[in-house]
């Protein structure tokens, strides 16, 4: 019986397919929304965006149903 290849040539020989594939590799970096510095700020932008116009408040609905999507990745 052949012994399973160590992680680290699996991780090198899956990201050298994906590279043959056209992809690359790419780092988010996303707030932090434990934080409760950063729930400060999001939540005075939230107070600014309910002053907006109606053409801008239906764009802060539509990032409000998106940005309530983001709750379900907790």
């Amino acid at each position: 019986m052949d012994t399973p290849a160590p992680p680290r040539d699996r991780i090198a020989r899956y990201r050298a397919a994906q590279r043959e594939r056209g992809l690359r590799p790419v780092i988010l970096w996303l707030p932090d929304l434990s934080d409760p510095a950063y729930r400060a700020q999001l939540a005075e932008e939230c107070r600014r965006l309910a002053r907006l116009t109606p053409e801008e408040d239906a764009l802060a609905e539509d990032f409000a149903e998106l940005a309530g999507r983001a709750e379900e990745w907790q």
